[in-house]
């Protein structure tokens, strides 16, 4: 029987037969050794925060050949140092080392080391995961910041939000839910992508050119996971990006299809005039329909439907 001491708010690492295991006195992570297959896993209840499967470097992105590869991962004092070499690239190696900074915050830093006699302009596509049931996502676009329902199959799909690096007000994306979040948080200029392949943003880092015999690195990217809400992860991306202290209602929520009134209804006299309008952050699912305006009693509204056709978020209407 071996008994190891950590101190408050330290982490210790290890390796067991199937993976490598980081963990704290919040969270358990686990690193598979064939396929890197990665989860995150709440100490005090057993309960599964988040996952991902290993990256992919590309593109193309698919099909993912370190899947099927073992990877030799090493334990250090306070991480795990994850290495697979590339089949699809002879002589590229691809190493991922993960530190738990505290109770609830993953770091994560990538490096391609290029032996080869080509040079590489690669991406690293990461696609997390994280909660199972009564879900919200939160995604804070320049056009707005969504915060919307997870309805399986319907919302959200994929290619049907932005997903360019530069489309983002903040780097950040979360999923909450059973009272649990798992958020993911980049550095601005790192990400060439972040699609919505899930039920969080799905970031594609962009390593800078890798000649031969050089090693690239990239700025590293975050995990908040555990208990605690959309605005846990904002509050850290402040911190950590930004480098101050986030202040309530900065951001006005927003829903991935609006509609109502332009303005609020105000009378002068006896009638006001507005407009009705349907708007959705939405690029690939478009909605056709039927808006009607229910008006209080002794209130009238002519008209009172607007008929909608193809909304997205390029064609309002």
């Amino acid at each position: 029987l071996t008994a190891v001491i950590v101190p408050l708010g330290g982490s210790i690492a290890g390796i067991t037969e199937k993976d490598g295991v980081l963990e704290n006195e919040a969270l358990c992570l686990k690193l598979r050794k064939h396929g890197g297959h990665f989860t995150i896993i709440d100490r005090m209840t057993g309960a599964l925060i988040g996952a991902q499967d290993i990256e992919s470097l590309g593109p193309p992105f698919w099909p993912n050949e370190f899947e099927a590869l073992p990877m030799t991962i090493e334990a250090r004092a306070d991480a795990l140092v994850a290495s697979v070499a590339s089949l699809q690239h002879p002589g590229l190696l691809f190493e991922k080392t993960i530190r738990l900074l505290s109770g609830t915050l993953i770091q994560v830093t990538y490096r391609l080391y290029n032996s080869s006699q080509e040079t590489l302009n690669l991406q690293a596509q990461v696609v997390p995961a994280g909660m199972t049931t009564r879900r919200r996502i939160a995604l804070p676009y320049k056009s707005g910041y969504l915060i919307e329902d997870i309805i399986s199959g319907e919302f959200p799909q994929e290619d049907d939000l932005p997903r360019k690096g530069d489309c983002w007000q903040e780097t950040w994306s979360a999923v909450e839910g059973d009272g649990n979040v798992l958020g993911v948080i980049w550095h601005p200029g790192s990400v060439a992508e972040a699609p919505v392949f899930s039920n969080i943003a799905c970031p594609f880092l962009q390593f800078p050119e890798v000649k031969p015999g050089q090693v690239a690195e990239i700025a590293p990217l975050y995990f908040y996971a555990g208990s605690g809400n959309i605005d846990s992860v904002r509050r850290q991306y402040t911190l950590l990006i930004e480098g101050r202290i986030a202040k309530d209602h900065e951001l006005q929520p927003r829903r991935a299809v609006e509609y109502g009134f332009d303005q609020p209804v105000l009378l002068n006299g006896n009638q006001a005039a507005r407009k009705l309008h349907v708007s959705s952050m939405r690029t690939m699912k478009s909605m056709t329909g039927t808006l009607q305006v229910t008006m209080p009693e002794g209130w009238h509204c002519q008209p009172d439907t607007l008929a909608f056709e193809n909304v997205l978020a390029a064609n309002p209407a």
